[in-house]
């Protein structure tokens, strides 16, 4: 394969995968999947980063690349991808919040983030309940 076949077929690849994430998000209406729930095992972990204020920032940095552009920049949603301030996300177990960061939701737009290395996840934990705080939401 030529350089300019392997450049068409990743665009192409890139391309799909782009039709995929928002013709799913879109159609969706940024609605919740009832059945994408975190296995019981992992609901009970811990985030090791949690007494570790000084790591927010970098969650928060790690938001705002790569989940505000669905979920809004204030985790209100959008059409593209549901509200992570509302109760229902809130109380979940940060363990729960991690698998689902970790696994994705690819039947309704929602990218795996694995590829992220492990702190990093468990930064994005910390950045959304912080999101949670800064908005006023009273925690539950």
């Amino acid at each position: 394969m030529n350089a300019n076949q392997g450049s068409r077929s990743i665009g192409w690849i890139v391309t799909a995968i782009a039709i995929v994430v928002v013709a799913t998000g879109v159609s969706e209406g940024g609605q919740r999947d009832p059945g994408w729930s975190a296995p019981l095992v992992v609901e009970s972990r811990a985030n090791p980063l949690a007494q570790r204020p000084e790591v927010l920032a970098g969650g928060e940095r790690l938001f705002r690349q790569r989940c505000s552009t669905c979920h809004g920049a204030d985790g209100r949603g959008s059409r593209k991808g549901p509200a992570l301030v509302t109760g229902d996300v809130q109380a979940e177990t940060d363990g729960a919040l991690f698998w689902r960061i970790s696994s994705g939701n690819t039947r309704r737009g929602m990218p795996t983030f694995s590829f992220l290395p492990e702190p990093q996840r468990w930064q994005l934990v910390m950045a959304l309940r912080s999101l949670d705080a800064i908005k006023g939401h009273p925690k539950r």
